[in-house]
């Protein structure tokens, strides 16, 4: 991902004949680019006062952009997508895999996140969904953190939600380009103005998620935060670019891409490739912070 972080209240996105105008207020500077100059593919902008009009809405598309709004939370308010094609057999193939074969394909992804092989005598989701809770509170348990969801009260859970709205947006991203639908999800439950199969698609990620929140907590300070009563804990700009940066140098979009590509082998009844050591790959990352996390801990939370 190469990135064009937006967060202040006078930033605009419009055109100029050919090209796009970006005006950051913050730093003072207004910048064009044209379809051969353009050294981004996202626009990330904080849920402030700034605007983008409808021509510079389909230069980003024809060009390949994709746009995210997040609240001062990080949570995503708005992704605009580039245009992909759908593709009707893949989604009729979705379809098919939820009704006759849903507890096999989440079960698969809880172990592509986990690295591990699960058990044979899983029940149900439910069941499921236990293994995959105790594994990834195991994970926070590991290194310090006490969660607390979506209202943050401190910085580091305030980190990590920014850092999952941002892979929310890579992974809707990656299902988006496969043809997916989005809604109709193995793991998570489909549900109204939910994206279920994108946070499937997220959960083989989230522990580098948590890696670059761990990263950024050690670069940050208490004047990186503000206390916003609706939402919890929040990021300032320094804090928010700071995690922006983490998924521009360190996170691969094609791994995103592969995983959805995987999960689509699956989806057709075809042999998938090995996804297993991913987890312990982020793991291997997620340690090599030095905070004490306790590989045991870690790797018994997926039993």
């Amino acid at each position: 991902m190469k990135a064009l972080f937006l967060s202040d209240w006078g930033s605009s996105l419009r055109t100029r004949g050919l090209e796009l105008e970006v005006f950051n207020r913050e730093q003072g500077t207004s910048e064009r680019y044209s379809t051969k100059t353009l050294t981004f593919d996202t626009v990330i902008a904080n849920h402030l006062g700034g605007f983008v009009t409808w021509p510079a809405l389909r230069w980003l598309s024809l060009n390949g952009v994709t746009l995210m709004l997040l609240d001062f939370n990080g949570k995503p308010l708005y992704t605009a997508l580039p245009d992909c094609p759908l593709n009707g057999p893949r989604r009729l193939a979705q379809y098919r895999a939820f009704v006759e074969r849903r507890l096999e394909i989440a079960k698969w992804i809880v172990e592509a996140k986990t690295g591990a092989k699960l058990p044979d005598n899983i029940r149900d989701l439910d069941h499921l969904r236990g293994i995959e809770s105790k594994y990834a509170e195991g994970q926070f348990e590991a290194v310090g953190i006490r969660r607390d969801h979506y209202k943050a009260t401190d910085g580091i859970n305030a980190l990590y939600n920014y850092s999952a709205g941002v892979l929310e947006g890579r992974a809707r991203l990656a299902v988006h380009a496969l043809g997916l639908e989005p809604s109709l999800g193995y793991l998570h439950e489909p549900r109204n103005y939910g994206s279920a199969l994108v946070y499937d698609a997220m959960e083989v990620h989230r522990t580098q998620a948590l890696s670059f929140a761990l990263a950024v907590k050690e670069e940050t300070g208490p004047a990186d935060f503000y206390l916003n009563h609706s939402r919890g804990v929040c990021l300032k700009p320094k804090a928010a670019r700071a995690v922006v940066h983490k998924f521009e140098t360190e996170f691969d979009d094609r791994e995103a891409i592969r995983f959805v590509e995987q999960l689509c082998l699956k989806i057709e009844g075809k042999r998938t490739l090995g996804w297993g050591e991913s987890g312990h790959r982020a793991t291997v990352r997620l340690l090599g912070h030095g905070l004490g996390a306790n590989h045991a801990t870690l790797t018994r939370a997926g039993t």
